[in-house]
């Protein structure tokens, strides 16, 4: 197999491990929106039932008098915090699952392009943990403490039982009909349903190339023990309606930056440094970054 023959199957497989990050993706995002589609309902059953048993004109006096809106409040929490515990197993397993699948793919191609059958180790315990435990959306749930994917999830949710709460309250306050109370709550659902697939295929992204940089490392080792030249090539896929500037110039064939250096390392233009885009730990690079990795070989 010539080189050209190589890289052109090296790149039809990676393009092919990304469409099956998409369609994971597309599975993950599928099972958040119908948790919050199943939540809301179920808050809406029990905000139609108070409105029934008041003739639709329920008062926050009477409600508060009799114990029911703390009631009902304890129920969204309860609703909610359900729903928090499904959402979190889906984000952290499809975080899991991309790193693992990532690495995987990238080794068969790599063994499929070359034509060896070189027997890869499972990926690093270590990037594992370090995909799990990576977050740069502090700022964005306004909680400076956030480390861990749980704080992520907890406080996204933390925020929606606030609000939801607060609408019912307010409106009740307001006189307002049960359809206006419903359209504020369905608002504020879906702030937080797309903060939620959101912050999912950002963390999946920076998972999908942990593994992939795990096992461009690992086939980089085995290419120089054969002789084989070998580079890391950044990217840039689009994805965003203002794409960064100089993520496009490091897609650019002939700018320095293009290639990864003999240590793996890529060097963006404001001197920030990663072995892969999503991985830098700056938030301007990372969030929402489209950009991968793929790497070409030389002298088969």
């Amino acid at each position: 197999m010539t080189d050209n023959e190589a890289n052109k199957k090296l790149n039809q497989l990676l393009l092919k491990a990304d469409g099956l990050f998409d369609k994971r993706y597309s599975i993950a995002e599928n099972n958040i929106i119908n948790g919050y589609k199943r939540s809301l309902e179920e808050i809406k059953a029990k905000l139609s039932k108070m409105f029934e048993d008041y003739n639709g004109k329920p008062t926050i006096t009477e409600l508060r008098k009799y114990k029911r809106l703390d009631i009902l409040e304890k129920q969204i929490v309860e609703i909610i915090a359900s729903m928090e515990h499904v959402q979190l197993n889906t984000m952290s397993s499809n975080i899991k699952g991309s790193l693992i699948q990532s690495y995987d793919l990238t080794s068969a191609a790599f063994n499929t392009a070359t034509g060896l059958d070189f027997a890869f180790a499972m990926v690093p315990k270590e990037s594992i943990d370090f995909v799990l435990r990576y977050n740069r959306w502090p700022d964005l749930i306004k909680n400076d403490n956030a480390k861990l994917l749980t704080n992520i999830l907890s406080e996204n949710e933390k925020y929606l039982r606030a609000n939801a709460s607060q609408e019912i309250a307010g409106g009740l306050a307001q006189g307002k009909s049960y359809a206006k109370v419903i359209k504020s709550i369905s608002e504020r659902f879906d702030i937080t349903r797309t903060r939620a697939t959101a912050i999912t295929y950002d963390q999946m992204h920076s998972a999908q190339m942990a593994g992939r940089n795990e096992g461009i490392k690992t086939a980089s080792a085995v290419a120089e023990r054969l002789g084989i030249e070998f580079e890391k090539i950044w990217v840039h896929n689009g994805g965003r309606k203002v794409p960064r500037p100089d993520h496009i110039l490091m897609g650019k064939e002939g700018y320095k930056g293009h290639v990864a250096d003999k240590n793996g390392i890529f060097t963006l233009p404001d001197g920030t440094k990663t072995e892969a885009p999503g991985l830098t730990g700056n938030p301007a690079h990372d969030c929402f970054c489209n950009c991968s990795a793929i790497f070409s070989i030389k002298g088969l």
